[in-house]
């Protein structure tokens, strides 16, 4: 039962997202994440064309840790959303830190910029719920418990590019 309403609360998060956002993230396309993720071992997904948008789902069991990242959009060249969550079964959440600063450093490449700040960021906020905005870019980690953490890349509506 709890994994039906978090599938539906995930689905309803990505729903509002796709219609709020009217910016992409400059310079990164979906490709250029899977890809990537693909290249350390992940197998991706995609739902095309669906009513509610574009969906490239990539996951991971990996070293007691379950790795999932939805890319979303309404393009299948343009990104407007990245969630990426894990869940550990261990206590060691240095994988998982990383894991997320591997998944944020795509934001950085289109433009050659320092991606540190964001680095330290991730580090002074992987135990606790923060927000903030590098590059354009809206990032949001959450941790509704101890063995989960997920972090949120959002295209920046506010930015003004």
């Amino acid at each position: 039962m709890k994994t039906i309403l978090l599938a539906i609360l995930l689905s309803f998060i990505l729903i509002t997202t796709l219609n709020a956002q009217s910016k992409y993230m400059p310079g990164l396309t979906p490709v250029d994440v899977y890809q990537s993720l693909e290249q350390i071992g992940f197998s991706t997904e995609k739902d095309l064309g669906s009513e509610l948008g574009n969906f490239w789902t990539s996951t991971l069991e990996k070293g007691g840790i379950s790795y999932r990242v939805v890319i979303s959009s309404d393009g299948v060249n343009k990104i407007q959303s990245i969630r990426g969550a894990a869940m550990k079964s261990n206590r060691n959440p240095n994988e998982v830190r990383q894991f997320f600063k591997y998944l944020t450093s795509g934001l950085f490449l289109y433009n050659n910029r320092d991606d540190s700040g964001l680095n330290n960021w991730i580090d002074r906020n992987f135990n606790q719920n923060g927000a903030t905005t590098f590059n354009g870019v809206q990032v949001k980690i959450s941790t509704p418990s101890d063995i989960v953490r997920i972090i949120n890349i959002d295209a920046d509506p506010t930015d003004g590019i």
